[in-house]
């Protein structure tokens, strides 16, 4: 889950972990029905070469809609304080996958 302090989008969130990463942040956009389209074409590929498709179609959502990550409700509710920021916890993921 991604949790903390402040309130940030998900591009917000994806350029900052370019940036710990040390790579540019994508700059490309593909229309959603675009990656509807491609999604489906991968789904066909996938069936015929037996391979696991590199897009799906219920990722194209997840990965095209911007969404605000706020933990307002869980500090309201249940009184969650994030120990780590985005920054540190970012590192520290990166860190655990090698990429640091």
């Amino acid at each position: 889950n991604i949790a903390g302090p402040d309130v940030m989008t998900q591009e917000e969130i994806v350029s900052l972990a370019a940036k710990i990463l040390g790579v540019d942040a994508p700059k490309k956009h593909v229309p959603k029905a675009a990656a509807y389209a491609i999604a489906g074409l991968e789904k066909i590929k996938s069936g015929i070469t037996k391979s696991e498709p590199r897009l799906k179609a219920e990722f194209v959502g997840i990965i095209s809609d911007d969404r605000y990550y706020d933990i307002g409700r869980a500090k309201r509710i249940l009184g969650f304080e994030p120990k780590v920021d985005y920054e540190r916890g970012i590192t520290e993921v990166a860190k655990e996958f090698g990429l640091l």
